[in-house]
């Protein structure tokens, strides 16, 4: 979700909820959810699956969401390990599953990108460069007849 005037969300209400998704640093959905301000607590809930979070901050409100779908998968899947799971619980840790190994992913690719860049830098005037391998002469071409 968007960040936002704290002014802006207090004037959501649960009947005026914004629409939106959670989504990680690097852009995954976590959730298709809903927020508004009830109480003095700023409210996500999922659109998706049952899980809600409160918090007086509108950011923190967010990491509480996160927090709290981290902790349903966690309990979803000793759930199936257990063999105690319902299908519609099945397919909540399936969805939560694929988005948090996406998240990953994602987080992984970024590292993996940071470090390139770092070795590039740390290699000073040295650069890459490309050079067409010459054909060997005693090699024979494949005939497209």
């Amino acid at each position: 979700m968007t960040a936002r005037r704290d002014t802006d969300l207090k004037a959501l209400t649960e009947a005026t909820a914004e629409q939106g998704c959670v989504t990680t640093a690097g852009g995954v959905v976590v959730a298709k959810a809903e927020r508004w301000f009830e109480d003095g607590v700023h409210v996500i809930r999922s659109t998706e699956f049952d899980l809600i979070a409160e918090d007086e901050d509108a950011e923190k409100v967010i990491e509480v969401f996160v927090d709290n779908a981290v902790d349903l998968a966690i309990a979803l899947n000793e759930l199936q390990a257990d063999g105690k799971i319902t299908e519609d619980e099945s397919r909540v840790l399936n969805l939560l599953s694929q988005r948090f190994f996406e998240a990953a992913r994602a987080s992984e690719r970024a590292r993996h990108r940071h470090r390139i860049q770092i070795q590039l830098r740390n290699r000073g005037n040295r650069s890459g460069h490309w050079r067409r391998q010459a054909q060997r002469a005693n090699s024979t071409t494949p005939s497209l007849a």
